[in-house]
């Protein structure tokens, strides 16, 4: 009797157990009332949470079966969330973030939800920690000239990283006198990428290079900022370093000949 009783227990507590699982930020199998650490985001921004919906024991069958939506029941003051779709496939949750929010830790609860209890699933409830900081931006330049000549090519290169969890639309924009440029980037989480600028300059000065990069959904709050002096004369140095941004126009036979003064032009300096 016993022994049937032990082999009874051992069954209930496999036809309770469930396979659903966060695939991302994280890969892990979601159990009750579990709280999951997604990273860091910052505020304003959106993290996606993609949850398998298959499970492989319990429900009506005993064989499992599939959940249907997945969505969030307790949200941090100000913050909101895009449901997923019914029967998407995986679950995708989108937990906002609210811009004014302080860094931090805050706590959300997410509800999978068999529709209807339709195959006996019931509901899974677990909970997910975000950290919001404000330095998930990364900007600096990894290229530029502080001399050029009038008319020349001043080229410039600048790396954008998200440092965070979140996957986001960033703007960067270039400014300089009478010159704007702007470019609209989607970087994942952990990725970077190089985004290069020119300008030129009609009159011989003293001007400024402006640098500014931004999250579309969070300006205000995730964003960085650079500026750089740039000296605009016409002379022989200030052409012979120019040398080195090109010579479109010249024919080829020259290029060796325009290598050499470019390098020499630095041996005056």
């Amino acid at each position: 009797m016993k022994r049937f009783g032990l082999v009874l227990a051992m069954i209930l507590v496999l036809s309770c157990s469930f396979a659903i699982r966060i695939i991302k930020p994280i890969d892990a199998e979601i159990r009750d009332n579990e709280v999951y650490d997604l990273g860091k985001m910052g505020p304003g921004q959106a993290m996606s949470i993609l949850i398998e919906r298959t499970e492989t024991t319990g429900g009506k069958f005993g064989k499992g079966g599939y959940y249907d939506f997945a969505n969030a029941s307790i949200l941090p003051e100000g913050w909101s969330v895009n449901p997923s779709l019914l029967y998407d496939n995986p679950l995708q949750v989108v937990i906002i973030s609210s811009e004014n929010a302080e860094e931090g830790r805050y706590t959300v609860g997410i509800d999978v939800v068999d529709k209807d209890n339709g195959e006996e699933l019931g509901t899974r409830k677990f909970f997910v920690a975000i950290y919001l900081n404000e330095s998930v931006l990364g900007f600096s330049k990894v290229s530029g000239i502080s001399f050029a000549g009038e008319g020349q090519p001043v080229r410039y290169a600048v790396l954008v990283q998200n440092k965070g969890n979140a996957g986001d639309v960033f703007v960067v924009e270039g400014s300089t006198f009478r010159q704007n440029s702007s470019r609209e980037i989607y970087l994942a989480p952990g990725s970077e990428t190089r985004i290069p600028f020119e300008f030129s300059y009609i009159a011989s000065g003293d001007y400024n290079v402006s640098f500014k990069a931004y999250s579309k959904l969070s300006p205000n709050k995730v964003r960085k900022e650079l500026s750089y002096p740039i000296t605009i004369r016409n002379s022989l140095e200030a052409d012979l370093k120019a040398l080195g941004s090109g010579v479109i126009v010249f024919p080829l036979f020259e290029h060796g000949s325009y290598a050499i003064a470019h390098i020499f032009s630095y041996l005056l300096g």
